[in-house]
């Protein structure tokens, strides 16, 4: 998947979470919050394309790893 492809289908699910649970995406008060996922999920996307990082989350667990940890990553817990 290219990163920009990454960054469509991390928005699409994240308002489709929002839609499904009317809970929004976490964020700071100054960017969308499904956008800044989105961008976070492009770029983990843009590492693994490039070779910098040899796995890539899946968008389900991103998504819900950006919730917990109220929008600071999208990295599984150590």
């Amino acid at each position: 998947m290219t990163a920009e492809d990454a960054f469509i289908k991390a928005l699409a699910y994240a308002w489709g979470r929002e839609d499904g649970s009317s809970r929004k995406t976490a964020g700071d008060s100054h960017k969308i919050g499904y956008y800044v996922f989105a961008e976070a999920f492009r770029d983990m996307y843009a590492d693994y394309n490039a070779e910098k990082r040899c796995w890539a989350t899946n968008l389900r667990s991103a998504y819900d790893r950006w919730q917990a940890t109220n929008g600071e990553t999208i990295e599984p817990a150590p």
